[in-house]
């Protein structure tokens, strides 16, 4: 179980890291290799931001039942939909 804060942190490393290997091995000279394993990096963090907005799974976020519930909900949501369009242009840009 992650926090909220733990989630934003996991997100923000997750395109950082992304964005590396972008820059400095999927995209560096040629090969179906390379191509090959962007597919897989895409796949296994796609099921990973799926996992999430599940909820019942090995990795989930635990949401504050408090008055801030709904804000967390959207954030959780909506980030990991926007990093599941990340990773799909970044698997589509190649």
């Amino acid at each position: 179980m992650m926090s909220l804060v733990e989630f934003v942190l996991f997100v923000v490393g997750d395109v950082a890291v992304t964005l590396f290997l972008r820059r400095f091995f999927f995209f560096k000279g040629c090969g179906g290799f390379r191509a090959f394993l962007l597919k897989i990096f895409t796949i296994v963090m796609v099921v990973v931001y799926v996992t999430i907005i599940g909820g019942g799974g090995v990795i989930s976020v635990a949401l504050n039942n408090g008055g801030s519930y709904v804000q967390e909900l959207v954030v959780v949501h909506g980030g990991s939909f926007v990093m599941v369009l990340f990773h799909a242009w970044i698997a589509a840009y190649r």
